[in-house]
């Protein structure tokens, strides 16, 4: 099983669960966490156990959905997005040859004592 959010037929995202097929030839499906009381994927990953959380609503998750029948979205709400400097130095080397300054705030990334972090989105 693997967390994950998607939008039904009714258009709502939803957190739910997504499971493999017991045979070859069942397919993956989606179960509804909602009507056990789970309403974003933030309420089981902030729990002290978040694994324990998934195990004790999975049973009471609504029946399984065909994987085919919804939407799978990204497994993201409201958290906040950080970055951490450049992770390619293939990327490193294009930035250096835009500007003088690129080159030294760079090269300071990249030979800084932690990476340099930044704040994507939200």
């Amino acid at each position: 099983m693997k967390l994950c959010r998607f939008r039904g037929p009714d258009g709502i995202p939803r957190p739910g669960l997504l499971v493999e097929g017991r045979s070859p030839t069942e397919g993956q499906t989606v179960c509804d966490l909602t009507p056990a009381g789970v309403h974003s994927l933030t309420e089981l990953l902030e729990q002290p156990s978040p694994q324990s959380a998934v195990a004790a609503v999975a049973s009471r998750a609504a029946p399984a959905i065909p994987l085919a029948s919804v939407s799978l979205l990204a497994p993201v709400e409201q958290q906040e997005v950080w970055a951490a400097g450049v992770t390619y130095l293939r990327s490193k080397k294009a930035r250096m040859d835009e500007s003088t300054f690129s080159a030294t705030a760079y090269d300071k990334v990249y030979e800084a004592p932690r990476p340099e972090i930044f704040f994507k989105a939200l």
